[in-house]
C-alpha cells in the first residue's frame, strides 16, 4: 500500500525558495565583517556621495563622511617649512579636498604663508585666549571654538599633532571604508603587555589627582589622536576641557610636566566619561580603535625599538649626538623606498606582519594597505630621512586619491 505522503504547500514551496536565497546571502554578508578586540566592523556597502566627492564606502545605516565637509585640526606653531610640506603636502596629496586648520604662529613670513595660502589652509592665532593654560591644554579649548566657527566641518573631524605626523591616504575615507564611524574614536598605541595604561605618564599622576589606577588590561590611548563626527568631537572636547578645568583648579592635580593631556585623556576613556548621546538618547561610549587598524597608526613604540636596534647595531651613541651610520641604514643601492626592514619585528610579541611596502616606503596597516595617517615617526630619527627627502621632492607621488 502506497503511504498518503502529504503534498508540500505553495507556502511550503515559498519558504524553502526563500531559505535557498536567503542563505547564501547571509553568507555573503558575513564574509564582509569581523570582530576585533571585541569591535564589530560593520557590513560594507558602496555609496555615492554628493556634491562632488568620489564613490566611498560606508557602514550599512550610516551617514558618510564626506571628506570636502570634514577637517583635520592641529596645532602648528613655531614650525618650520619642512614640518609644513610633510603635514600638509602629504594630505593634500591624498585627494583630501576639506578643512585644515592649524594654530599658527601670527608671523610666519611670506613664503610660508603664501605656500599655506595655496593650499587651502585655515590659520589660526591664539593670541590671549586661554593662555591660563599650558599649550597643550589650552589647544583643546581652542580647537572647540575653531569646530563651533566653522559652518562647514559638519562631517568627520581629525584632531592631531602635527610635527610627528604624515599622511598616506585620505583620513576620512579611510574610516568610512572600514565602516569606522563612530561619533568617538580613541586610538591604541602598541599593545604588546609592556605598553598599557599602567605607564608612569598616566600611573604616576592620574592617581594621584582622581584616586584612579590603571591595569595592565587596559592599553594606552594616544591623546594626539582622535576622530569622529562633529557632534561626537565637541562631546569629546566638552570632556576634556571640563577635566582640565578641574585640573587646573586642584592643586594636587598640576604637574610640572609635559603629556598629562593623555593621562587625562587615558582617565575619561577608561572612566567612561568619552560618550556622545544621540537624538534618540542612547548614550554611546568612545571606540577604541586597535592598534594598526584604523585611519590613523601611532608607529611609536615599534619606530622607538627598531631606531633603537639599530643604533646599538652601529654603535651610535645617545640622541642627539649625530651619527652618520644610523641615517637611513636600511637604504642600499639607493633603494630609498627601503628605508626599514619589511618584518622588523619589535612589535606584538612573535609579530611578524610586514610594516613597510618595499616598493613605495609607505607604512602599512594590518590589512597590508597603507596606515591613512602615520603619528610619531619622530621614534624613527633619522631611519627615514632619505624618503622623506625624496617624497617632498617628488610630490608625495604615492599618495593617491582612495577612490578613483
Amino acid at each position: 500500500m502506497a503511504l498518503n505522503r502529504r503534498q508540500p504547500t505553495k507556502m511550503g514551496n515559498f519558504f524553502v525558495l526563500r531559505c535557498l536565497l536567503i542563505v547564501p546571502l547571509l553568507m555573503t554578508v558575513a564574509s564582509f565583517f569581523f570582530v576585533y578586540n571585541g569591535i564589530i566592523f560593520l557590513p560594507l556597502v558602496k555609496m555615492r556621495v554628493e556634491g562632488g566627492d568620489a564613490p566611498e564606502i560606508a557602514a550599512e545605516g550610516v551617514k558618510i563622511w564626506r571628506s570636502s565637509h570634514s577637517a583635520v585640526l592641529a596645532m602648528a606653531t613655531n614650525m618650520g617649512m619642512l614640518e609644513y610640506y610633510n603635514f600638509v603636502g602629504s594630505l593634500r596629496a591624498t585627494g583630501y579636498s576639506g578643512h585644515i586648520i592649524l594654530g599658527t604662529s601670527e608671523s610666519l613670513g611670506d613664503e610660508l604663508t603664501n605656500y599655506l595660502k595655496s593650499q587651502n589652509v585655515t590659520m589660526k592665532f591664539q593670541g590671549e585666549k586661554y593662555t591660563e593654560y599650558k599649550v597643550s591644554h589650552a589647544r583643546f579649548f581652542l580647537y572647540r571654538d575653531w569646530i563651533e566657527n566653522c559652518t562647514t566641518c559638519t562631517d568627520g573631524i581629525m584632531l592631531t599633532d602635527f610635527r610627528d605626523a604624515y599622511f598616506q591616504a585620505d583620513p576620512f575615507a579611510t574610516a568610512v571604508s572600514l565602516g569606522q564611524q563612530y561619533p568617538i574614536m580613541v586610538f591604541e598605541e602598541l599593545v604588546d603587555g609592556e605598553h598599557s595604561a599602567t605607564h608612569w605618564l598616566t600611573n604616576g599622576v592620574v592617581p594621584a589627582c582622581r584616586g584612579y589606577t590603571f591595569g595592565d588590561h587596559q592599553p594606552m590611548l594616544c591623546s594626539g589622536s582622535t576622530m569622529g563626527s562633529r557632534e561626537g568631537i565637541l562631546e569629546y572636547l566638552r570632556a576634556m576641557t571640563t577635566e582640565i578645568k578641574h585640573w587646573a583648579a586642584t592643586e594636587k592635580c598640576r604637574f610640572d610636566m609635559v603629556g598629562d593631556d593623555q593621562s587625562i585623556h587615558n582617565y575619561l576613556y577608561y572612566t567612561n566619561q568619552l560618550n556622545y548621546t544621540t537624538d534618540e538618547g542612547h548614550v554611546l561610549n568612545a571606540v577604541a580603535i586597535p592598534h594598526r587598524t584604523g585611519a590613523i597608526h601611532v608607529v611609536g613604540v615599534q619606530a622607538a625599538r627598531i631606531y633603537n636596534n639599530v643604533s646599538q647595531t652601529v654603535g651610535c651613541k645617545e640622541w642627539p649626538e649625530p651619527c652618520p651610520e644610523r641615517a637611513n641604514y636600511y637604504v642600499k643601492d639607493d633603494a630609498w623606498q627601503n628605508w626599514l626592514p619589511e618584518r622588523p619585528g619589535y612589535g606584538s610579541p612573535n609579530d611578524t606582519t610586514r610594516l613597510l611596502d618595499p616598493t613605495t616606503g609607505m607604512i602599512l596597516n594590518l590589512d597590508g594597505k597603507p596606515s591613512a595617517q602615520i603619528h610619531q615617526v619622530d621614534r624613527f630619527n633619522d631611519l627615514p630621512k632619505r624618503w622623506f627627502e625624496m617624497m617632498r621632492a617628488l610630490g608625495w607621488p604615492y599618495n593617491k586619491p582612495t577612490f578613483q
